[in-house]
Formats: C-alpha cells, structure tokens, sequence
C-alpha cells in the first residue's frame, strides 16, 4: 500500500534540501523513500541556468527507521547541462554529502551510525 507521507518525511529525513518524491511502504518489504535535489543549481562556470540531461536511480543503504525496519533510500540523481556554446563546463552531475559521499552505496547518516558502532556511551561526544 502507498501511503503520502511526503512532508512528514521531508522534515524527518534530515538529508538537506530534498524533495520526497514517492515513499514505497509495502507491508514485509524494506521502506523504500524516493528523493530529489529540492534546488535546481546554477552553472558553475557562466552562473547561468542549467538543463536536466539525464536522471539516474541510485539506491543506497540507509539506517534502519520504524523499529528497527529495513530501509532504502533512492536519489534521482540529476545530470545538467549548460546550454551555453562558450561555456567551458557542459555536464555536471549532482552531488549532496548529506545524502552520500560520492560513490557511496550507504547514506551518509547510516555511515555515521556505523561509525559510531561498538564505542561506549559517551565516547564520540553523543
């Protein structure tokens, strides 16, 4: 069953500036949360607007949520281009560390929960 829990999960998700775009809750699977960057970038070399050249689903690992329930978060990751013929940047694809260090497979957040694994209370400051 898919349930609309965008703007609750925009607040709670704490991953930056993201859009929740579709939020798969299906009874026995893994919670599956669909996100995009909320804000369209700017060229970086002319400062001029940008196109969207291609989107690519990048499903990540993220901390278990809802009492301890599997969950996946999907990024659609945006390539621009710049439409300029006399700007040197062309293509970019997106990056957001707080949702993942590049090349990542985990989410940055489930990273920090690893991170913190096995230290005794009190021992990061937390």
């Amino acid at each position: 069953m898919e349930k609309d829990y965008r703007g609750w999960c925009e607040s709670l998700v704490a991953l930056g500036e993201v859009e929740v775009v579709r939020l798969d809750d299906r009874e026995g699977r893994p919670l599956v949360m669909e996100v995009c960057l909320a804000q369209r970038p700017v060229c970086g070399g002319c400062g001029g607007g940008v196109w969207v050249k291609e989107k690519r689903r990048v499903e990540l690992v993220d901390q278990p949520t809802f009492w301890g329930r599997h969950t996946r978060l999907v990024w659609w990751k945006r390539r621009w281009q710049c439409p300029s013929s006399v700007c040197e940047v062309g293509s970019f694809t997106e990056q957001e560390g707080r949702i993942a260090p590049m090349r990542s497979r985990v989410t940055s957040r489930a990273g920090r929960v690893g991170d913190r694994a096995g230290r005794p209370p009190g021992a990061d400051g937390g």
